[in-house]
């Protein structure tokens, strides 16, 4: 698994409500073209996409929807991913 640094040096307000996660219980789904520049976390249960973009930028609940993901964004994305790393999203 490769991880892509992403310059993010602080997690006030203002950049946690650019925390972009989509989370797709299959990773086996067909290919995307949401968030193209994000950091890629795959396994055989799962295809997790993470970004920090404005929030005008950000894929739409229905459009990240109508690609099989689950949609999480600012203070409910970094709880999704306090629970996944914890291994309560499993």
């Amino acid at each position: 698994m490769t991880i892509a640094a992403s310059g993010l040096t602080t997690l006030d307000s203002m950049a946690l409500a650019e925390l972009i996660v989509l989370n797709r219980r299959s990773a086996d789904g067909a290919p995307t073209a949401l968030l193209p520049g994000a950091c890629v976390l795959g396994t055989c249960l799962r295809e997790v996409r993470i970004a920090m973009l404005p929030v005008d930028e950000q894929p739409s609940p229905a459009l990240a929807d109508a690609d099989g993901y689950e949609r999480h964004a600012g203070t409910e994305a970094y709880l999704f991913l306090l629970q996944l790393a914890c291994g309560l999203e499993s």
